[in-house]
């Protein structure tokens, strides 16, 4: 029987790391309350159209890695909030309801930029998803874990760090998401948000992060060494735009997505009122 090295095991603390990222996670909980809060004052399923629902049951029963970007008009009536951020929501909705694990990211429900203080860049914007999408992902983690991979609470202070690139980020990123359930659904929103078309390396870098989001690759964690055994998972994506996003028309282009249409209407939905401190379009 083959012996196992542990000379390079260690015990790592579940609730240390967070505490490390516990801005980055305050951040997070902001954003599940402000879901909430919509959640609350509207009926998702007279508000979605009926085709995109469809779309997303079929989403949420496959078995297999399934990527949909939900691309909304720029025209139409919004009330107050854009379509795709209750599609995104309706997704999420959906995966709980499926007893599936996700994690979500809202462009839409980020805290305004308030006079006085300088606007995020298209890179810190992106790198904000990811960090919260890495604490989203830490909170599966067990109480304790023993592991030859560097969760070190050293390695996570980067993510708190200015100056820190995309390239850190997706590696944390794709570390700990070898311990995420078997199957887990991502849900991001407002993608046009972060868009920079005419930025050619933040359109790389998008792409690479979206595609990092749509799948699983295990033998590309730091402790995977040839010829180990990796853990087959199931990642399934759907993004949400208002409008055009090029790095997902590059997915949709080489097949790694799949588009669905809004159909353009005016809604007479009632309006509802979300909380003041959350500027949605």
């Amino acid at each position: 029987m083959e012996t196992v090295d542990l000379s390079n095991y260690d015990w790592y603390n579940r609730d240390e790391i967070l505490q490390t990222l516990s801005l980055i996670q305050t951040g997070y909980y902001r954003q599940f309350n402000s879901f909430v809060d919509i959640l609350s004052s509207v009926s998702l399923e007279a508000l979605i159209q009926s085709h995109i629902k469809t779309r997303i049951s079929s989403w949420i029963q496959s078995i297999n890695e399934d990527t949909i970007w939900i691309q909304g008009s720029l025209y139409g009536v919004w009330i107050p909030t854009s379509q795709n951020t209750l599609e995104a929501i309706y997704a999420k909705v959906a995966s709980d309801n499926a007893g599936i694990a996700n994690v979500s990211y809202f462009y839409s429900l980020r805290p305004p930029v308030f006079t006085g203080q300088p606007e995020p860049s298209k890179g810190e914007m992106l790198l904000d998803m990811v960090k919260s999408i890495i604490v989203q992902l830490i909170m599966f983690l067990p109480d304790e874990i023993y592991t030859d991979m560097d969760l070190s609470t050293e390695r996570f202070l980067r993510l708190t760090d200015p100056g820190v690139d995309i390239n850190t980020a997706l590696s944390l990123m794709r570390d700990i998401r070898v311990f995420a359930p078997p199957y887990l659904n991502c849900i991001v929103e407002g993608l046009e948000k972060v868009e920079s078309p005419t930025d050619a390396r933040h359109t790389r870098d998008l792409l690479r992060t979206l595609l990092e989001l749509s799948k699983h690759a295990p033998e590309l964690a730091s402790n995977v060494r040839v010829g180990d055994y990796v853990a087959a998972k199931t990642v399934k994506a759907c993004f949400t735009s208002t409008g055009n996003v090029v790095a997902l028309d590059n997915m949709v282009n080489t097949g790694r997505a799949e588009k669905v249409m809004e159909t353009p209407y005016l809604s007479t939905a009632g309006a509802y009122i979300l909380p003041n401190i959350y500027g949605l379009p």
